[in-house]
């Protein structure tokens, strides 16, 4: 009697453990196929940040002239293309261009050696005015060289009318770089209707980064 109670219970135990192999079959060759699964993960990756600060530097130093531009003094009504007293007075002898030296204009703006960009110079300016009368900013007109002071182009005929805004597609200067300098003339209408009087305006010249 206890012989046969051993033998049941091997055989039990066998039949356990064919069950158990055969659920094992089932889940890792049954299941894991239908899942896709057929390794194990062997790359990662990392997103990193890059970080960089740039900074720009303009600076521009004008010649003395340029801060008392004047067109002289009891000048007639109706008088065109009247000269900047300095237009033709370039003082620099060392100069190198012969023909600078004694018609060349007074009338500049150097790109400083701490700027680090391309430079753009531009310019705008504001009306005449003599109490209540005025003489419109529109009357100046002015041509700009950056390569001499006496160009073939800064004469009347090829000046830019000055505007009440910064006028960014013909400016003074373009494309500048560090050591460079933007020579300038100007030049002035005055209406033949022109009430007598001591007219003052201004103009204002900007150094930009450019492109």
């Amino acid at each position: 009697m206890v012989k046969k109670k051993r033998k049941n219970l091997r055989l039990d135990i066998v039949l356990v453990s064919l069950f158990a192999l055969s659920l094992s079959l089932f889940y890792f060759y049954g299941i894991l196929p239908q899942l896709g699964l057929t390794g194990f993960a062997t790359t990662a990756t990392q997103v990193g940040n890059l970080t960089v600060g740039v900074q720009t530097f303009v600076a521009c130093t004008w010649a003395n002239a340029d801060f008392n531009v004047t067109f002289g003094d009891s000048i007639d009504p109706g008088v065109n293309d009247r000269n900047a007293s300095l237009n033709w007075a370039y003082p620099n002898a060392s100069y190198s261009i012969n023909q600078d030296l004694n018609n060349g204009t007074s009338y500049n703006v150097t790109i400083d050696s701490t700027t680090n960009v391309v430079t753009n110079v531009t310019m705008k300016g504001l009306h005449f005015l003599s109490g209540a009368n005025v003489i419109g900013v529109s009357n100046v007109t002015w041509a700009g060289n950056t390569t001499r002071a006496n160009g073939t182009n800064m004469l009347p005929a090829n000046g830019n009318i000055l505007s009440l805004t910064f006028n960014t597609t013909m400016p003074v200067g373009g494309g500048l770089s560090s050591g460079n300098t933007a020579w300038f003339r100007f030049w002035l209408d005055i209406p033949a209707g022109a009430t007598a009087g001591q007219y003052s305006g201004n103009y204002t010249q900007q150094c930009s980064q450019g492109v």
